[in-house]
């Protein structure tokens, strides 16, 4: 009886797989004809009855309407998914577990029952809610505890496992069939560790049969078949299914083949009501033309990890491949090209992070309440509680023991035998407190399954849970880094950030808010509604919105006046489980479960209308499109493309996937807008500076000479930090230093004078009252009296409008002073 784990789950979005690890390493479970992957696949017939696996995967081109693929790409969404022969909707996170429960029926077929704990893998840039919703589907295939593993660091895990060269810097290019992953590992005296992760949540190898199946789409276009031939047309949803299917096959068998024929019979009915069958041939070398784009998008973000860890190719020591996608034959071509260095298969890349998870599962114990209990089983059964690395680099680790319960006779001592017979402990005696202790032996960069054995004082051995253990030595992993920054979004739309990208799980930050609006105990809903981001832009709503933190006002002892401070403190474990929790001073107490994920979905009206604000934005900026070069031009006009083929698609996926591209394409304007943005704001703070400098001089003190210089390094900080609003704060400050300081001297007023006596010239405001003090002005003005100009300049105000007086201000006079 294990106390561990054991079972890894790779839930992938094309293909899912269970391994169990015993022994001394990992194996796939298999079904009865001896597969070990089952499609993602669910289907619904028109009597309710759920198909899953490879039996729903043959309706795809009979009957795509009732049969759903890749719902993993839009867990955590709010959208159900419809099966209309049946009527019946369900939710991303249902369809999954009816893949978890497949799953699972397997390893109780060949192990005897049913696991309640299981590791669980997702992609490193799955976002919060993403996280939510994979448990919520553990939870309804009966998994009570299932901590989640990014699939990069399963890959690792499996790569260092099973291979001897593992020391240095790797990448885990994971490409999966619905996202992608690259991940930056360093491998030091056995000791994993993520450095740096990208990736894209929406490219995956469904999107590269997206490109395959487009081309089908165009030909039939420029044919003519049919009017209106879209995907969004329900008329034409099965013939879609139908292409989409056909373009996967036809991807996948040009692996192992050079030339293959895309071919649909029967795909059409034409306007004469004839059959239309499409055919295509296409080798490997079109295949390369097709995806192309989309594999280049992936080796773009591997040199952005690159970058940022200021290491070049030739600084790692490989690239693991991980998932089906990378066995199409010319994306090793691309990457290597790309990057310069060998992208290799080390091991099955459909296999790698099922593995991975059950090494992983191995290491992590079972929560009490599900290991095996003596009330339940016999009552000579002797429980353990053990204490020890379950992977580790320490060839000598220690392990601690206590006997929790056991047979009356009571137990006298432990020992524990590894499995090759050529160590074994000491026979253990117990303490006072029925713990015992020892240093065990292991074979270095291997498994080491230990027997324990209990004896009682007569030196009868007892069964005892566990009964083994397993330790793996060579290898130990660091904290997972988390993927994406989270924060929360504030009334000026910038983002207070909790917890930044890379940070070390588990981790938890607390940031003090101030309440914008009265809140009234007693009112209907929540008192208290703010969305929750994540991302890394600094505007908020650039970001992607996954949940909120909400208080009720029900659960308000008292009103909250405007300004009430509230601290919220975040949390988020290693296994991605996010939990918040608030505190009112003002009432002195905690709210708890203050967290709510929930991401926000548009639909196709929304991003097409966000997509139109972004063309006039580019074309109402001359300047800012100068600024871009032509490779940027083009990417945007690439991008638009995408955007307005995914928004006719119409599903789910489609304008998620829309949403995304226009957010990259929306940083790229913003990118530039800031940087023409910022320098303008350098050369307007330099010549404010310059012009400080000089009325100091003559007006100047001491405390404004030291409030210049200070204004100009906090300029100067904003400007490195890229704080945009900062900046332009310490732009008008050191406007406002100069006001004041040339508002002391003589010239300041005889501008402020000649510019009030303009508006009363050419407006004709005071009448000849106006025309009499404008011509005293300027005898005083020639006359060299400029202390009189002073109160002449006030009189003159009180005769304008007050929409004139609002124009005037002592900002807008242009220094003469050199």
């Amino acid at each position: 009886m294990s106390i561990t784990l054991d079972y890894g789950i790779d839930l992938g979005t094309t293909n899912s797989t269970i391994a169990l690890y015993k022994g001394a390493g990992p194996e796939l479970l298999k079904d009865s004809n001896g597969n070990s992957l089952t499609p993602s696949v669910v289907h619904v017939t028109s009597e309710g009855d759920v198909v899953t696996g490879a039996a729903a995967k043959e309706y795809l081109k009979s009957d795509p309407e009732n049969t759903s693929i890749e719902f993993k790409r839009i867990i955590g969404t709010k959208d159900p998914i419809q099966f209309p022969a049946s009527g019946k909707t369900f939710k991303p996170e249902e369809l999954s577990s009816f893949i978890l429960k497949k799953l699972l029926a397997r390893a109780r077929a060949q192990g005897g029952f049913t696991p309640k704990a299981v590791v669980i893998t997702i992609p490193a840039m799955f976002q919060l809610h993403q996280c939510e919703a994979t448990r919520e589907a553990a939870i309804l295939a009966g998994i009570e505890y299932a901590p989640l593993l990014q699939e990069p660091i399963a890959a690792a895990i499996a790569h260092a496992h099973a291979t001897d060269k593992r020391e240095g810097y790797w990448l885990i290019y994971d490409l999966g069939g619905g996202t992608f992953d690259v991940s930056l590992v360093r491998s030091k005296d056995g000791r994993l560790q993520v450095l740096d992760h990208d990736g894209n949540n929406h490219l995956g190898g469904k999107d590269l049969d997206r490109l395959v199946a487009q081309e089908a789409v165009q030909i039939i276009r420029e044919e003519n078949v049919v009017q209106d031939f879209k995907r969004s047309n329900p008329v034409f949803a099965e013939t879609f299914g139908k292409l989409k299917a056909e373009a996967e096959r036809v991807r996948v068998n040009l692996s192992t083949v050079e030339k293959d024929v895309f071919q649909v019979d029967n795909l059409l009915i034409k306007e004469d009501g004839s059959t239309y069958d499409f055919k295509m041939e296409i080798d490997r070398e079109k295949l390369e033309s097709i995806i192309e784009k989309e594999i280049l998008k992936t080796t773009k973000l591997c040199k952005e990890v690159l970058l940022r860890n200021k290491l070049t190719a030739a600084k790692l020591n490989g690239v693991v491949m991980v998932g089906g996608p990378t066995l199409t034959p010319c994306l090793p071509k691309i990457i290597e090209r790309e990057l310069q260095i060998e992208a290799k298969h080390y091991l099955n890349p459909m296999n790698i992070v099922a593995f991975g998870a059950a090494i992983f599962a191995s290491t992590q114990k079972l929560p009490k309440n599900l290991r095996p209990q003596s009330a339940n089983q016999d009552h000579d059964l002797t429980i353990l509680d053990l204490e020890y690395e379950a992977m580790t680099t320490n060839p000598n680790p220690l392990i601690v023991g206590r006997i929790l319960s056991g047979p009356k006779a009571g137990i006298g001592h432990v020992r524990l035998i590894r499995s090759d017979q050529k160590f074994q402990t000491n026979d253990l005696k117990l303490d006072s407190n029925q713990t015992f202790f020892a240093n065990l032996a292991l074979l270095e960069n291997d498994s080491n399954l230990f027997s324990i054995e209990v004896l009682d004082n007569a030196g009868k051995k007892h069964p005892c849970s566990p009964s083994q253990i397993n330790i793996i030595h060579g290898i130990s992993v660091g904290a997972p880094p988390l993927s994406q920054s989270v924060g929360i979004m504030l009334a000026d739309n910038s983002v207070a950030w909790y917890i930044k990208k890379g940070t070390a799980l588990p981790t938890k930050n607390k940031l003090s808010h101030a309440s914008t609006i009265l809140l009234e105990r007693g009112q209907s809903g929540e008192a208290i509604s703010v969305p929750i981001v994540q991302g890394e832009n600094s505007r908020a709503d650039r970001n992607k919105v996954i949940g909120v933190l909400k208080i009720f006002a029900r659960e308000l002892a008292i009103d909250l006046p405007v300004g009430s401070e509230i601290q919220v403190e975040l949390s988020i474990d290693q296994f991605s489980n996010t939990s918040a929790r608030a505190y009112v001073r003002l009432l002195d107490q905690w709210f708890e479960n203050v967290v709510q994920l929930d991401v926000e979905t548009k639909t196709a009206d929304t991003v097409h209308k966000e997509l139109g604000s972004q063309m006039d934005r580019l074309a109402s900026l001359s300047q800012l499109a100068d600024q871009l070069s032509e490779d940027d031009k083009s990417e945007i006009d690439e991008r638009v493309q995408d955007i307005e083929s995914l928004v006719e698609e119409g599903d789910r996926d489609s304008l998620d996937k829309a949403d995304d591209i226009l957010r990259k394409m929306t940083k790229k304007l913003d990118t530039t807008e800031d940087s023409n943005h910022q320098v303008n704001l350098k050369t307007d703070f330099y010549r404010v500076s310059k012009d400080v400098n000089s009325v100091i001089k003559q007006e100047g003190n001491a405390d404004e000479k030291q409030l210049m210089q200070a204004l100009e390094n906090e300029f100067q900080q904003a400007i490195d930090k890229q704080d945009l609003k900062q900046a332009e704060k310490k732009k008008n400050e050191m406007r406002q230093l100069f006001i004041d300081v040339y508002s002391r001297t003589d010239e300041f007023w005889a501008a402020m004078f000649l510019q009030v006596s303009q508006i009363i010239n050419d407006q004709g405001y005071g009448g000849a009252n106006g025309s009499a003090l404008v011509s005293e002005g300027m005898r005083a003005l020639e006359n060299g009296q400029i202390g009189s100009i002073r109160q002449i300049y006030f009189d003159l105000v009180k005769m304008l409008p007050q929409e004139e007086k609002e124009k005037i201000s002592g900002s807008d006079v242009i220094s003469t002073v050199n």
